[in-house]
């Protein structure tokens, strides 16, 4: 159940901060797959958190990201 909150998160960042362009979907497409590819392999519990923190952590970078820039303009 937690990936599937990361995984929210991390796309709804993405149309957020990165692109709403359905034509764009290169990073929504990517992200996918990438879940996909990980959800059917039976690794440790230590490497999926892991992963999952990364995931996490990347939807925060895009975030920050994105406020700075809105904190430099003004």
């Amino acid at each position: 159940m937690e990936s599937v909150c990361v995984y929210r998160k991390l796309l709804r960042a993405i149309r957020k901060h990165v692109t709403n362009d359905p034509s764009k979907s290169s990073f929504r497409d990517y992200i996918s797959q990438e879940f996909r590819k990980h959800a059917n392999q039976n690794a440790d519990k230590d490497t999926v958190k892991k992963n999952l923190q990364l995931a996490e952590d990347y939807a925060l970078l895009i975030s920050s990201v994105h406020h700075h820039k809105v904190f430099l303009r003004h």
